[in-house]
């Protein structure tokens, strides 16, 4: 995300929006969850099936946020 989107969501979950604060902190987690995955030399069928889910959940949750910013 771009750093003006960042410091958007930022202050909209200052200000007090709880359903943004949940996709926010989803989307970080997800992003740890991507992280770990991204660091293994090597993936089993299993991982590389949950890293394009989570990959897949994280993009769908980037895409809300933005939306939700952009209609505020």
């Amino acid at each position: 995300m771009e750093k003006i989107e960042l410091e958007k969501i930022r202050q909209l979950i200052k200000e007090g929006n709880y359903e943004l604060k949940k996709l926010y902190e989803e989307h970080v987690s997800l992003d740890k969850q991507v992280e770990v995955l991204s660091n293994k030399s090597y993936l089993t069928q299993k991982e590389q099936e949950e890293y394009r889910n989570i990959k897949i959940k994280k993009l769908q949750g980037k895409e809300k946020m933005l939306k939700m910013i952009a209609n505020m």
